[in-house]
Parts: structure tokens; C-alpha cells; sequence
């Protein structure tokens, strides 16, 4: 029995040939299902790319793109228009402020009325002397204009 060992040797080499072939076929198999995975993958991205809607799309997004854009060059625009129109408030505001504060004053025409009251008095006293010249200038007007014709 000399070829006992040999022949042990050649069924442990054939088992582990048998598992290594069952291996390979397990693997082979796993590539052959991701293969056809891919294979339906590719031809849907071929289908997508070649239909329309894609372009479309694509399309549809490049004019929202522009739209954006312009709406962005239009708000920096406008927030320049802004900036502008507060200086012109605050420009505004501060010759309202120191216009009042003179008028507060008594300086000028309309301020000095404002803080001397003798000022008012004799606005009134003026305008009632102008009502009472004009009451006698209705009552006795040959008093103040005299007509006389040739």
C-alpha cells in the first residue's frame, strides 16, 4: 500500500480543487448579476440622455440660471439706490433740523413772531385798524374818494 498517501494527497488536492472551482462559480456568478445590474443601469442613463425632456430641462435650467442673475444684478442695483436715497434723507432731515432749531430761535421773518408775542400784538392791532379803515371806508366813501367830472 505504498499509494495510500498519494492517493489521500490526491483527494485532499482534489477537494480543495472541487471548493476552489465552487468559489470561482459563486464569483463568477456575483459578476454576471452585476454585470446585468450595470448593463440596465447604462441603457436607462441612454434612454435619459437621449430623450428630450433632458434637453428640456437643461434648457429650463439655463434660463432660471439668467433669470437669477439678472435678479441679483438688479437687487445690487437697487440697494445702491437705497444707499443713496438715505443720504439724501439724512441730508434732508439735518436742514429740516437746523431750519427749526433757527426758527426756535427767534432768527429770521418766521422765528422772530415765534418767541416775541409783542411781535403778534401788533399784528393784531394792525390788522384791526385795517378792519375799522375799511368798515368807514363802506360807510362813508366820498370821505376818501372824491369824483368830480369836468
Amino acid at each position: 500500500m505504498p499509494y495510500q498517501p498519494i492517493r489521500a494527497m490526491v483527494a485532499q488536492q482534489s477537494a480543495v480543487a472541487s471548493s476552489a472551482t465552487a468559489r470561482a462559480d459563486t464569483g463568477l456568478s456575483e459578476i454576471e448579476r452585476a454585470s446585468t445590474v450595470a448593463r440596465r443601469s447604462f441603457e436607462r442613463i441612454e434612454l435619459i440622455l437621449t430623450d428630450a425632456q433632458i434637453d428640456t430641462i437643461v434648457a429650463n435650467v439655463r434660463i432660471a440660471s439668467i433669470g437669477i442673475q439678472g435678479i441679483a444684478t438688479n437687487l445690487a442695483e437697487s440697494t445702491g439706490g437705497v444707499a443713496a436715497t438715505i443720504e439724501r434723507a439724512d441730508s434732508t432731515f439735518a436742514r429740516l433740523d437746523r431750519i427749526s432749531a433757527r426758527l426756535e430761535s427767534g432768527q429770521g421773518a418766521l422765528g422772530r413772531p415765534l418767541v416775541d408775542s409783542t411781535l403778534a400784538i401788533r399784528a393784531e392791532d394792525v390788522l384791526a385798524q385795517i378792519d375799522l379803515l375799511l368798515q368807514d371806508l363802506r360807510e362813508n366813501p366820498r370821505k376818501y374818494v372824491r369824483l368830480t367830472i369836468f
